[in-house]
């Protein structure tokens, strides 16, 4: 029976149909839904996580490739003065835009360095004609952006930053790096080994193929000490196991929440 009706729904003709219910299917788990910076359901996750499940008077925020704000904004709005955030931002035009924004909060310290796995230089990659993309991989969105230029910036692991600056605890953890997400987390084990970071929110996508980043990568670091979720436009879905189905290349939302 199972294999009559795997021959009849595999027709050829039928195929655009399941094309499109694939895509609805992507559309309702908001796989893909990290391109929608308005609605991507990322603040209604940080509203979510601040007032259910980690509910103290006073946050230490981590936003690691802060681009313009709107992630710290999104901090902002939620918890007011009671965050003190570290905004990452190596790349020049991004990081004067943060400047101009947030000079005035006494609560956020913009920092023009990366974080990664080692202390080091190194060269960011950027897009002339979009210049908000950036990372230290020239990745597939910065060569279809335009020409591929770079520059060379300070590069720090995080438990280096943490150890200078006295910081013991992270609430949360946002990287959003273009594909080098888990070089920020290898550069983060002695604070993950101690249990030092909460939650960590990271994006996977299409330019982790450029790095060769799976999300069994980020599983096999992280999941003895983690609880994954993807993060919905109104919501978050518990994942409760790794399974090959979630290698699906489009920018996509997810958290790890330390498990209690």
């Amino acid at each position: 029976m199972e294999q009559t009706l795997r021959w009849v729904i595999s027709r050829p003709w039928l195929q655009p149909f399941w094309e499109k219910t694939l895509k609805l299917c992507h559309a309702g788990m908001n796989v893909g839904g990290g391109y929608a910076i308005k609605n991507s359901g990322e603040k209604q996750a940080l509203h979510w996580y601040f007032t259910k499940v980690n509910v103290k008077d006073n946050y230490c925020v981590f936003d690691v490739g802060a681009n313009e704000g709107k992630f710290t904004n999104d901090v902002i709005e939620i918890l007011g003065d009671k965050s003190q955030i570290y905004c990452f931002e190596p790349q020049t035009k991004c990081y004067d835009v943060l400047l101009n924004q947030f000079s005035h909060q006494n609560n956020v310290s913009i920092l023009d360095c990366a974080l990664s796995k080692e202390n080091t230089t190194g060269n960011i990659y950027f897009s002339s004609e979009g210049e908000a993309i950036a990372s230290l991989t020239p990745n597939i969105l910065i060569q279809n952006a335009g020409d591929v230029r770079q520059t060379e910036i300070a590069i720090k692991t995080l438990d280096s930053f943490c150890a200078d600056k006295g910081i013991l605890e992270i609430d949360l953890l946002k990287i959003d790096v273009e594909g080098h997400e888990i070089d920020v987390l290898l550069g983060s084990e002695k604070m993950i080994e101690n249990g030092a970071i909460k939650c960590i929110q990271f994006e996977f996508g299409q330019t982790c193929l450029s790095t060769r980043i799976f999300m069994l990568d980020f599983f096999e670091l992280l999941s003895n000490k983690y609880d994954f979720y993807r993060v919905l436009r109104n919501g978050v879905h518990k994942i409760k196991d790794y399974n090959y189905g979630l290698e699906i290349f489009k920018i996509t939302n997810f958290l790890a929440i330390q498990k209690l």
